[in-house]
C-alpha cells in the first residue's frame, strides 16, 4: 500500500489536493498478526461445521495445517476460540466467505506493545465474499463481529475534511513533524472527541503503527484508493 508522503512526492501537490477533497474513511492501522477463517462448502469440514484457518494476507496467505499447529501455538488461542463457536453461529456463516481478523495472541503481537487486548483477542477487519467482493465498511463488519463476540473498528474519521484539516495534513506531509506525538496530532485533528488511540490506556503517549486513509470517489464507479500514514517511530524501527 502506498504511503501518503510518497503520493505527494511522486504525484505532486495537485494530485494530493484532489485526494484530500474526496470523502475519506480513516482507520488506525493495527500492528498485529492476521488470522482468517472460512467455512468451505461441499466438504467434510463443512458437514462437521468446522472452519478452515489461514495466516498472512494477499500472496502470502496460507492455510494453517496440522503440521503448522505442531510447530507453533502462536495462533492456537484464536483458532480454539473460533472453533468453539456454536453450531448455530457456524451455520449462519455463508460458504466460502473469508473473515479477516487482526489477531493479538498477547499484548505485543509484533512491534507495538498494547496495554489493552481486544475482545477475545480478535478484531474483524474485512470480509471477502465468495464472489470476491471486499466488505470493509463498519456497518458490514459490526453485525458479524457481534455475532462472533469479537471486536471491530469504528473509524477515526469518516466524511469530508475541513479546510483546516487539509491544511494541517498537507503541512505535516511536507515537513514530516509536529509538536505533538504522532497519534495525538492525527487523532485530535480528525476527531477531537477521542481521548486515546486503539487498545492503549495512556492517552496518546504510546507509539502506534499508523493510519489507513481510504479515499472514495463521488462517481460511485472508480475504485477507492487507500494510502497509509506511518508513525515515525515505526519508520525508524524498521530502518534499524
Amino acid at each position: 500500500m502506498i504511503n501518503l508522503q510518497n503520493i505527494l512526492n511522486t504525484e505532486g501537490k495537485e494530485f494530493l489536493d484532489n485526494l484530500l477533497n474526496k470523502e475519506v474513511v480513516v482507520n488506525e492501522k493495527l500492528n498485529a498478526a492476521t488470522l482468517s477463517f472460512k467455512k468451505k462448502t461441499n466438504s467434510e469440514m463443512d458437514l462437521n461445521r468446522k472452519l478452515t484457518f489461514y495466516k498472512g494476507t494477499g500472496v502470502n496467505k496460507r492455510e494453517i495445517t496440522v503440521a503448522d499447529r505442531v510447530m507453533t501455538n502462536f495462533y492456537s488461542n484464536g483458532m480454539t476460540y473460533l472453533s468453539n463457536l456454536s453450531k448455530i453461529i457456524i451455520d449462519r456463516i455463508p460458504g466460502n466467505w473469508t473473515f479477516v481478523c487482526k489477531y493479538f495472541p498477547n499484548h505485543q503481537p509484533s512491534f507495538i506493545n498494547y496495554s489493552v487486548l481486544p475482545k477475545n483477542n480478535l478484531v474483524l477487519s474485512c470480509i471477502i465474499t465468495s464472489g470476491g467482493s471486499k466488505l470493509e465498511d463498519v456497518d458490514d463488519l459490526r453485525p458479524w463481529a457481534e455475532l462472533f463476540d469479537i471486536a471491530y473498528q469504528e473509524p477515526v474519521f469518516k466524511g469530508y475534511l475541513s479546510e483546516y484539516q487539509k491544511e494541517r495534513l498537507h503541512d505535516y506531509l511536507e515537513n514530516g513533524s509536529s509538536k505533538d506525538s504522532f497519534a495525538r496530532f492525527i487523532i485530535t485533528l480528525l476527531n477531537p472527541s477521542l481521548t486515546h488511540s486503539l487498545y492503549q490506556n495512556d492517552g496518546f503517549d504510546s507509539p502506534i503503527d499508523g493510519f489507513i486513509f481510504k479515499f472514495i470517489s463521488d462517481d460511485g464507479v472508480t475504485k477507492p484508493l487507500s494510502a497509509k500514514l506511518i508513525d515515525p517511530y515505526m519508520t525508524n524501527l524498521i530502518i534499524k
